[in-house]
């Protein structure tokens, strides 16, 4: 049975919880406290009335170490340190600033050396007339430490993308979003700007669209780049480029799209094209000519050399020379 002008639950007769006694205010205040220490944290409350700060929880807990000193110099010996950590805020508010909000970013030395960057941040509160602050201290050095991370990493991509000696270009449902310089020389304009909007289709050979179109459709959906293949790339002043290509899913302002990796074939192609004259010339000439490795071994035996010596090439190759020739190394 509940007694008198109380409800089941442990509200009163208007449906309000009872106010606590001191024990329950005491063991809220304790959890409270708790909670900020496990995630680093301190809570403080400033009177401009009264110049009275008060703090809930330990700072010194709160953060895991002893503030030294910032970018200013050391504390005054003796000096307060949550006074002194909240300072700038607090004397921001008793001046009868404006603002509602506060954050500031302090750089802090600890006692022992070590850097840190504490996050003061506060909200000043009008009630009945009588303006009050409330804020929060948190250490936010593990934070900036992946900030910089992250954005140097960033800074390393952008570099490797832009300066990349292979055309990079990102198309988001068939629109060029983006472009590199290389991507813009080996089409033969001056900016990247310039091809923005522009579809995709506008740069690609007719002929090697429908492959495109294949390969990129092919892509499932646990696969996040496509396999290397020929394409042929107009340029803006006429002619054409033969590129290997290879897509690459990514996305550009929150929404997929596609980064392609074009690189030019041009000089591979004039290599092929030696390479292939000069071994005609080796399998026409009159001369017998022999490739050995390190070791003496046969590696290369042209038609003259299969006349001369009596052995096909097939024969030949893998054998040691002084056995099918009978000259010493």
């Amino acid at each position: 049975m509940s007694e008198p002008g109380a409800h089941a639950g442990g509200f009163d007769g208007r449906g309000q919880p009872p106010a606590p006694d001191e024990t329950t205010r005491e063991h809220l205040e304790a959890c409270r406290d708790l909670a900020l220490a496990f995630v680093g944290m301190a809570s403080w409350e400033y009177d401009p009335a009264t110049d009275r700060l008060t703090w809930h929880g330990d700072l010194q807990h709160a953060l895991g170490y002893q503030p030294a000193a910032d970018a200013a110099g050391a504390i005054p010996e003796g000096a307060d340190v949550g006074r002194w950590l909240v300072e700038p805020v607090v004397a921001t508010v008793a001046s009868g600033a404006p603002w509602q909000e506060y954050s500031l970013d302090r750089p802090l030395t600890a006692a022992d050396g070590s850097a840190h960057v504490v996050l003061v941040q506060a909200r000043s509160i009008a009630t009945e007339g009588r303006v009050t602050c409330v804020g929060v201290v948190t250490d936010i050095t593990e934070h900036r430490r992946t900030e910089q991370a992250l954005q140097e990493h960033i800074d390393r991509y952008r570099l490797l993308v832009e300066l990349s000696p292979d055309g990079i270009v990102v198309h988001q449902n068939g629109v060029i979003r983006w472009g590199n310089m290389s991507a813009c020389r080996m089409v033969g304009i001056e900016r990247p700007e310039d091809a923005v909007g522009d579809s995709l289709l506008r740069w690609i050979h007719p002929d090697s669209v429908p492959e495109m179109m294949e390969r990129i459709a092919a892509m499932r959906e646990d696969e996040d780049y496509s396999q290397p293949a020929e394409a042929r790339v107009m340029r803006a002043g006429g002619g054409e480029v033969v590129v290997e290509s290879v897509s690459v899913r990514t996305k550009w302002q929150g929404e997929p799209a596609f980064q392609v990796i074009l690189r030019d074939l041009t000089e591979r192609r004039r290599a092929e094209a030696s390479v292939r004259y000069q071994a005609g010339l080796v399998h026409y000439v009159s001369d017998a000519i022999i490739g050995v490795d390190g070791e003496g071994v046969v590696e290369s035996w042209n038609p003259a050399a299969e006349k001369t010596y009596g052995f096909t090439a097939e024969e030949a190759i893998g054998r040691r020379l002084d056995e099918l020739v009978g000259a010493p190394d």
